[in-house]
């Protein structure tokens, strides 16, 4: 709000004092995407309808948490230099550097943010819960015959994995789990169905995950979390069946 005095002193003195849009405006868009950031809303959602999320769509998102909270802080400490400079009352000017530190402490808090929580994993999680048949894919686990880090052939995988168009379906490493995995534009996400006593080092292999159920883990990681070559081959074949907008190469390192 502005101060009176200060409208005086700049009105005296012949000059047009600074308006406090700019500044309001500044901290508006930087409260709003610092609550954002502790809730979780946009990232939920993005994991809830990840089919539907684009690399267009993603890099809006990317560009409006990182980018435009930087430029919304910059903004500010411009704002306050020249509110410093052209104004008698330096009130003003102190009250935008402190407005400055929620730029600062939202940065703080995106960074000592843990890989799991960054990423929508939540928001992935209900998706499995609503869209995949564990019970079936349980059942057809007992009949998969393949070595433990191989990728199980498209030509054996039922229709309830099928409908899923996972970009790979892999044994675990222990031989005791399946892993369903999509290669979305924010990493590569899956969905580990086991015994219902193993826990999640032994499902997720020390990958990020969620609990979904008992013996039931999703999972992320950044990079192509199978060395197999079976596996490496069925995420490119893929890539080829579905595009890159929830399969290929291009997305193993996204963030």
């Amino acid at each position: 709000m502005p101060d009176r005095d200060d409208s005086r002193t700049c009105a005296s003195a012949g000059r047009k004092c600074p308006s406090w849009l700019p500044e309001l405006f500044m901290v508006a868009m930087l409260v709003l995407l610092f609550l954002d950031r502790l809730v979780g809303f946009s990232r939920y959602l993005m994991g809830r309808y990840w089919p539907h999320v684009t690399s267009w769509m993603y890099t809006g998102y990317f560009l409006s948490t990182v980018l435009l909270p930087f430029l919304c802080s910059v903004g500010l400490l411009v704002r306050g230099v020249l509110v410093w400079r052209r104004s008698s009352n330096k009130t003003r000017a102190a009250m935008t550097f402190l407005f400055l530190l929620i730029g600062i402490a939202y940065y703080v808090y995106m960074f000592s943010d843990g890989p799991l929580l960054y990423a929508p994993a939540h928001g992935f999680r209900d998706w499995v819960r609503a869209e995949v048949d564990i019970p079936a894919i349980r059942a057809w686990q007992e009949t998969i015959e393949v070595p433990p880090g191989e990728a199980v052939p498209r030509s054996d995988w039922p229709r309830a994995v099928r409908s899923l168009a996972p970009s790979m379906v892999v044994v675990g490493k222990a031989g005791t789990n399946v892993d369903l995995a999509w290669n979305t534009v924010f990493g590569i996400y899956g969905v580990a169905t086991g015994p219902k006593h193993a826990d999640a080092d032994s499902l997720a292999e020390h990958r990020a995950s969620l609990p979904l159920e008992p013996g039931v883990y999703v999972w992320r990681s950044s990079r192509m979390p199978y060395p197999s070559h079976s596996a490496h081959k069925q995420l490119m074949e893929s890539a080829e069946l579905y595009g890159s907008g929830n399969s290929g190469d291009t997305h193993l390192n996204s963030p």
